[in-house]
């Protein structure tokens, strides 16, 4: 098996000397101070609010993210757009909070804050998403360095495994019409996530990764991707049977024909795979739930890609 490397310093860390003069946040507040005591947590936001600042995160949306940060949070990471200092109108604000309580994912057209326990995140490694915090995030709050310590615990993956899984797990979108229709607007979701991820991987392959959607869309000569890809609803295509299938065949352009994966419903698939395959499961029971914009990631016990 190819052995995988460590990913480069987190951005920002001591170690990190490619990014002299960045502000890292991590080592300030100590774990007594906790939340719930009122003069302790507005020390803490103002931590936080600094790190936000210094990265030119408007007062509006770092407010919002206040509203947020929980008691029980032990690390606070920036990362996406905000991190990258790639921001267009249209972007939100990307934060990832460590806490062992894990909270349910807020999602809106301006803030993304998903709650990760420790062990949920160094499940990241060798995963897409892992990789992604690890070269692009910013921390701006860490209890005795916990946080820093999962991320540089992550490693990076092998593209080509990625795209295999991928392929594997395309399976599921090759149901039957009446199963396509009826979870429409959750197989859009998952078939979204595969062509993103399927993409991400491509670069990473290529030894150019990237995280951003604008980024892939100009390496693939494709501007339709940003809409395609967007996890704004407002930017989004609209649900509809042709979308899906434009998703798919992307999806199969770079990862190969879906497998037969031998059900017949999503319902099955995910109990029929859940001792076997707990990831392709996981997906399954996620393309079921139709009341989301986007896919609850941390909700799911592991980091799937």
């Amino acid at each position: 098996m190819q052995e995988r490397r460590a990913t480069a310093p987190l951005r920002g860390s001591p170690e990190d000397q490619s990014a002299p003069g960045t502000p890292w946040h991590g080592d300030v507040v100590p774990r007594s101070e906790h939340l719930t005591d009122e003069p302790a947590a507005d020390a803490v936001w103002r931590h936080v609010a600094s790190g936000l600042r210094d990265h030119h995160v408007p007062d509006d949306l770092a407010l919002e993210l206040r509203e947020h940060l929980r008691s029980a949070v032990t690390g606070v990471l920036l990362y996406g757009s905000w991190a990258r200092g790639d921001t267009h109108a249209d972007s939100d604000l990307d934060v990832l909070m460590l806490a062992e309580d894990v909270g349910t994912t807020i999602a809106s057209q301006r803030i993304s804050v998903t709650y990760y326990s420790p062990d949920q995140l160094r499940s990241a490694t060798q995963t897409l998403f892992g990789l992604h915090l690890a070269r692009d995030g910013i921390i701006l709050l860490d209890f005795e360095g916990e946080l820093r310590r999962c991320l540089a615990s992550l490693q990076e993956p092998d593209p080509r495994e990625l795209l295999h899984r991928i392929n594997s797990y395309s399976g599921m979108l090759a149901i039957s019409s009446d199963e396509a229709e009826e979870h429409l607007p959750g197989l859009v979701k998952v078939a979204r996530y595969l062509l993103r991820s399927a993409l991400y991987a491509k670069a990473l392959q290529a030894g150019t990764p990237r995280f951003s959607v604008t980024e892939i869309a100009a390496t693939e000569n494709d501007p339709s991707l940003v809409s395609l890809l967007s996890s704004h609803t407002v930017q989004q295509p609209s649900v509809t049977r042709a979308y899906f299938e434009d998703l798919r065949q992307r999806l199969s352009n770079i990862v190969g024909t879906a497998p037969d994966l031998g059900f017949d419903t999503l319902e099955a698939l995910a109990v029929g795979t859940w001792q076997s395959n707990r990831d392709l499961s996981n997906l399954a029971t996620l393309a079921l739930d139709d009341g989301e914009d986007a896919l609850p990631y941390s909700e799911v016990p592991k980091v799937i890609l």
